[in-house]
């Protein structure tokens, strides 16, 4: 009687298949979506990280342009200025005129590295370096004032045309070559009317900055008048 009531382990084994193949279809579900928002980002991942123009090994780049300021929308605010690929005298890669739209990426002696769509296809990008006076805001209006003079060598600047703030200053291609240890772009005026010289990029050139003087000392207060001293002895 007791052999009777025994089960065989035969009747199990489609049970526990059965039940493993739910919980196995169960976990494959949220595997599998897991797996397509895995897939899905690691496409992504590197779409973000591959080559964002299509020139830029062609474009020079600068130690302190690495990181130095945060990505800002611009627009080209005079009529024609060029994208070149180093500066200042790099290769022209195309000329960009007024109401371009470009991304500004770093700033490196006057210059903006900037990424625009390409002229040719503007499905794709391109790199380069563009003045950063083609940004500004600023029409010349002619000076009545004199020009100051320049000692041989010099030359008449101004660093924006507005404000117009003419100055002698000397040729650079780096910081080294100045004083001041900074090389700029700037605008370069007629020694006589003040009016820039050249049209486009034609009218910037290299030059120093000015040295800044140190500010002058704190004048120190008026010594105070010795306290009179007080007699602590018998009265």
């Amino acid at each position: 009687m007791q052999a009777n009531r025994r089960t065989s382990p035969v009747m199990f084994v489609p049970v526990f298949l059965g039940l493993a193949a739910i919980l196995t279809g169960c976990h494959k579900k949220g595997t599998d979506a897991a797996d397509a928002a895995a897939e899905a980002g690691a496409v992504a991942a590197v779409v973000d990280a591959g080559p964002e123009t299509t020139n830029e090994a062609q474009v020079t780049r600068y130690k302190d342009d690495e990181k130095s300021m945060d990505r800002a929308d611009a627009t080209v605010k005079v009529a024609k200025t060029n994208a070149i690929t180093a500066v200042p005298m790099g290769a022209v890669i195309t000329s960009l005129t007024k109401g371009d739209a470009v991304t500004e990426l770093a700033l490196h002696n006057g210059y903006y590295l900037v990424i625009f769509a390409d002229p040719k296809d503007p499905t794709k990008k391109l790199m380069g370096w563009v003045v950063k006076q083609a940004f500004d805001d600023a029409t010349y209006v002619p000076a009545k004032k004199t020009m100051p003079a320049c000692a041989a060598g010099g030359i008449l600047v101004t660093n924006a045309l507005s404000p117009f703030m003419p100055r002698c200053t000397t040729h650079c291609t780096k910081g080294a070559d100045c004083a001041s240890k900074m090389c700029d772009s700037v605008v370069q005026l007629d020694p006589k009317t003040g009016a820039p010289v050249g049209e486009g990029s034609a009218q910037y050139t290299q030059a120093c900055e000015a040295v800044i003087a140190p500010p002058p000392p704190t004048p120190s207060s008026a010594p105070t008048a010795a306290t009179p001293k007080v007699d602590a002895g018998k009265h």
